[in-house]
């Protein structure tokens, strides 16, 4: 009898060892500063800007109702400490004498575009709407961006993409500025984070992934100069796609996204800095690239019979991504076909959608790539 009570009374300091164990390896769900603000980080902008003021703060008031959501039905995995601002003076001396994590929602392109398609003498319009939010998890030690965690989303609208839908009149930029923040909307509820977050914002050693080049066939040159609304388009949507894949690191917005971001949450976090303070050049890119090359692009207008007034006009472009330095093997390669349907008599003469075209390349490309 004694030898089973000793043998209980074994098993039970046993188990409690093991839980005393699990307890102190076990992490403590970080604190995470959220001024439920989005910043405008869009370094490259010809038009009007769709991201402004009162769009910035419809976005933030939508991320933070996403990570109510989130929190409710336990998929939070950290806290949030919601404040004023960071120009408050005690969340600035917090910043100062503590480790902190930043919570900053940067947009990183609003870029859009028209098109006038002029038929039997009338004027029909097309927009391509896009978006682009990067979800930092941040600190800023006075010299230096440090990034935890980044979740890069991206996607795009047409509003009268084909002949047979087009727009019989030109659309208010108002108008535009309610279709970014629908595309914004969109993104947000893809917002989530890893279950491991707390694991990956303690580790020092995780590798940073930025897609800091686009390699473009001359056929694409020749057409479109440097092309770099296409090569933006293509790094933006493809950093979105590997992110999306591979969740366990840090994925960078693409070099084609400029530094501007990395300013604009600077000084977000630091107001009382002055621009000329800080120079996001100096800063480290990635310590892994992405390169996207596109071998191939071409245009076939394809057969239409005698009788059909429609023609169908294909883009097909072959690229693949390569992830290293050294460029031995690709990660992923995909061939994209994209068809536009236009009438015969304007089928050589209608400009495409291109951003639409390698938008959809750059997703293929994603789509392709073998998650872990």
């Amino acid at each position: 009898m004694n030898t089973i009570r000793k043998l209980v009374y074994g098993l039970l300091l046993a188990g409690a060892c093991v839980l005393g164990s699990a307890s102190s390896f076990a992490q403590e769900a970080p604190q995470i500063l959220w001024d439920r603000q989005a910043i405008d980080g869009v370094e490259y902008r010809e038009q009007t800007i769709l991201a402004g003021q009162e769009e910035l703060a419809a976005i933030g008031k939508m991320l933070d109702a996403r990570l109510e959501y989130l929190r409710s039905v336990g998929k939070l995995p950290f806290k949030t400490l919601v404040i004023d601002g960071f120009q408050n003076n005690d969340v600035q001396s917090k910043m100062a004498q503590e480790d902190y994590i930043a919570l900053v929602p940067v947009v990183t392109s609003d870029l859009h575009k028209s098109k006038v398609i002029n038929y039997k003498n009338l004027n029909y319009y097309s927009y391509t709407v896009r978006a682009e939010l990067n979800v930092l998890l941040c600190t800023y030690d006075g010299s230096n961006l440090k990034i935890l965690y980044n979740l890069p989303l991206a996607n795009q609208a047409v509003l009268g993409g084909s002949l047979e839908d087009a727009l019989n009149e030109p659309l208010a930029d108002d108008i535009l500025k309610k279709q970014f923040v629908y595309n914004m909307e969109q993104l947000v509820e893809e917002v989530s984070f890893p279950e491991q977050l707390t694991k990956q914002l303690s580790d020092p050693y995780l590798p940073t992934y930025q897609v800091n080049n686009v390699e473009l066939p001359d056929s694409v040159l020749q057409k479109f100069g440097d092309a770099s609304e296409l090569k933006a388009v293509l790094a933006g949507t493809f950093t979105n796609q590997y992110s999306a894949k591979y969740r366990d690191g840090i994925v960078l917005p693409s070099t084609l996204s400029g530094t501007e971001w990395k300013k604009a949450v600077v000084q977000h976090l630091t107001p009382s800095l002055n621009a000329g303070e800080y120079d996001p050049t100096q800063e480290a890119g990635g310590d892994v690239p992405i390169k996207i090359k596109v071998n191939d692009w071409k245009v076939d207008a394809g057969f239409a019979s005698q009788y059909s007034i429609m023609l169908d006009v294909k883009s097909i472009t072959d690229l693949e991504a390569y992830v290293g330095a050294k460029e031995t093997k690709p990660l992923c390669k995909a061939q994209s076909v994209s068809t536009t349907r236009l009438p015969k008599d304007l089928a050589f003469n209608v400009q495409i959608n291109w951003l639409e075209v390698f938008n959809d390349a750059a997703l293929e490309l994603g789509n392709s790539i073998k998650a872990k």
